[in-house]
């Protein structure tokens, strides 16, 4: 006579495939974690190469905009940024805002970055912002405090779709991630709040 399993028998083997079904999306989870923080740092240091190309070719810097626009780093475009306290921030040295060219000049060699659109989406699903942030006094824009102290520098930051500070924004990166780039030394924040500011340049 065949023997079957006994309901504890069936217990044990239902554990067992609980307990590996568990540890194996675990291990997932983490290696997916650690491919978007590979593809963030790759994708930043691709920005940060265009954004030094973009000086090299015309003396400065490109102005800080608003997330969901190109700085000019795949079409050439000038914005007003005379103001400090503007929307669109001080001006880069050597940038002129006051003469708005309708073409591009002769050493713009863009596209500097190998992608179709902007803004470039991060791994987490949020954006990559370009921030010109020339001293401590001006880096309140983005960071409202959490951040103070951060000094002057061009950055990036890695943040979601919505105004950063917001809780229910989409596409934060992971407070995993934020503790990676804290840890390298390449999120300049030390709160906990949601956004990584990746330094390119230091500016004071």
């Amino acid at each position: 006579m065949k023997k079957g399993f006994t309901l504890i028998e069936l217990v044990v083997v239902m554990t067992i495939i609980g307990i590996l079904f568990g540890a194996g999306s675990y291990v997932y989870i983490r290696l997916l974690e650690r491919s978007r923080i590979s593809q963030a740092l790759t994708d930043l240091q691709n920005i940060a190469q265009a954004v030094e190309q973009y000086h090299a070719d015309l003396g400065y810097y490109p102005p800080d905009t608003d997330p969901r626009f190109d700085p000019g780093l795949l079409s050439y475009q000038q914005i007003a940024c005379n103001s400090p306290l503007s929307a669109s921030g001080p001006c880069p040295f050597g940038y002129n805002s006051s003469v708005l060219e309708s073409n591009p000049p002769s050493s713009y060699n863009g596209p500097y970055l190998d992608v179709p659109a902007w803004p470039l989406e991060t791994p987490w699903g949020g954006v990559y912002d370009y921030d010109y942030w020339p001293d401590s006094a001006t880096s309140w824009r983005s960071v409202v405090g959490t951040c103070a102290g951060m000094q002057g520098g061009i950055y990036i930051s890695v943040r979601s779709r919505n105004l950063p500070w917001l809780a229910n924004g989409v596409g934060f990166p992971t407070p995993d991630a934020e503790e990676y780039f804290r840890a390298q030394g390449q999120d300049t924040c030390t709160a906990n709040n949601g956004v990584i500011y990746y330094l390119i340049k230091p500016l004071n």
